[in-house]
């Protein structure tokens, strides 16, 4: 009620200062009427049948004495908690606005000499009408709606529902609609789709190539088993290559070792040039032994004498490919030849 009443007060002050006035005087003689006429920035002061145009007083400030015939408007300023917004010709200042915390409201500006105190909304609650005399709380948007415009200290909130493939899962008056959760996007198999109040629920990472484990198992045998066939290539060729050669191609030469027989017993004399009676084994053929004899320096052919005939023993030299192959020491050896049937004695 106070609130209206000053309205009403400053609205007939405006009315006053911006009101023609006309002034109408009677005479005997006739009808007289005269017109009294204030500037925007008077007011009109009627003191005793006298009326004059008095100059307003500024915002801030409200009249203490008004004009007279050779004085000014008297202003004073408003006091603290009061205030006037305006030029006026109030005789007193208005009273400051109280912001009532148990109506849900609370300062915005505080009130100053020139200015009221301005109220709004805490939050949570909007205003119903211009001056925000009354607020009431904002509504909440229910589980599957989200918000599409906050409220603010004048307007309440403006809730729609999710669209497909989001949710809102939260009921107030602040969230939005969110988009669902792509577990697709991060690997993962979807254990539970999403609806309108609801996100989606990820499963276990997916295995894109169920084939990659075994592949891996297989490649790294197929490389060992290469690797393994490929050792024994190089150890057999490198053994083969330490082998003395065979009769097929050349080989690695082996430096003969020093090898010694014992002496053979023959069925003749072994000295050279000895006289050897053909009388002593006239009922046995002459035969050379066959055993190996080592000659020391390697000597040349042998003469043999048997009674009238000469008999002429030569050495030859073997040698054994089949010693070597089994990796015995080879020497050339000195054989005795047996005598052929032409040589025989009394043939």
């Amino acid at each position: 009620m106070v609130m209206i009443l000053q309205r009403r007060i400053t609205e007939k002050h405006k009315l006053y200062d911006r009101v023609n006035i006309l002034t109408k005087r009677l005479s005997s003689n006739g009808l007289e009427m005269a017109v009294l006429e204030c500037r925007t920035e008077e007011y009109l002061h009627d003191a005793s049948g006298v009326k004059r145009c008095c100059e307003l007083c500024h915002k801030g400030q409200y009249v203490h004495t008004d004009c007279g015939k050779s004085t000014k408007t008297e202003c004073e300023t408003c006091q603290h908690e009061y205030y006037t917004a305006e030029l006026n010709s109030l005789k007193k200042c208005l009273p400051c606005r109280v912001c009532h915390s148990s109506s849900n409201q609370r300062v915005l500006k505080e009130c100053e000499a020139s200015s009221d105190r301005q109220c709004v909304c805490k939050t949570g609650y909007y205003c119903t009408d211009d001056g925000c005399e009354h607020c009431l709380p904002v509504m909440l948007c229910p589980l599957g709606s989200g918000v599409v415009n906050q409220a603010t200290p004048q307007n309440d909130t403006v809730c729609a529902p999710c669209l497909p493939g989001t949710y809102n899962s939260v009921n107030d008056a602040i969230t939005h609609c969110q988009s669902h959760t792509r577990c697709g996007d991060l690997g993962r198999e979807v254990k539970s789709a999403g609806t309108e109040t609801t996100d989606a629920v990820c499963g276990a990472f997916i295995s894109r190539c169920h084939w990659i484990l075994p592949t891996s198992l297989w490649a790294g045998l197929v490389v060992t088993s290469l690797i393994i066939i490929l050792i024994c290539i190089y150890w057999r060729a490198k053994r083969q290559s330490y082998m003395p050669a065979n009769s097929s191609g050349p080989g690695i030469p082996v430096e003969p070792a020093p090898r010694f027989f014992a002496p053979a017993e023959l069925k003749f004399p072994t000295e050279c040039n000895s006289h050897w009676s053909l009388d002593q084994k006239a009922t046995e053929p002459l035969f050379i032994n066959t055993a190996v004899i080592q000659v020391n320096g390697y000597p040349s052919d042998c003469e043999v004498e048997a009674d009238s005939s000469t008999i002429t023993m030569t050495t030859s030299e073997r040698f054994s490919q089949s010693d070597g192959m089994k990796g015995n020491d080879i020497r050339p050896s000195r054989y005795l030849s047996e005598p052929q049937e032409d040589e025989w004695p009394g043939t």
